[in-house]
């Protein structure tokens, strides 16, 4: 159990720096991350996502309200 809770610091297989993320943190070169229309980067990995959508919650209200998302969504 221990071990998996460190699994979400493994540095990623390269150690290209790509991109800087919203928070300051790192996006390598093939990791996937989201880009929203604000220009946020966000490494696209649950606990990055949820903390950014916790830290913004006005906007995440908004995309919640917001019909196209919950289309796009499946809901």
């Amino acid at each position: 159990m221990i071990n998996n809770d460190f699994k979400r610091f493994d540095e990623p297989v390269t150690d290209y720096f790509e991109l800087e993320a919203w928070n300051q943190g790192e996006i390598y070169r093939g990791e996937e991350y989201l880009e929203f229309d604000n220009g946020d980067l966000v490494l696209n990995k649950e606990d990055t996502v949820m903390e950014y959508l916790s830290d913004h919650y006005d906007f995440t209200l908004k995309l919640l309200d917001d019909v196209a998302i919950r289309k796009v969504a499946g809901e």
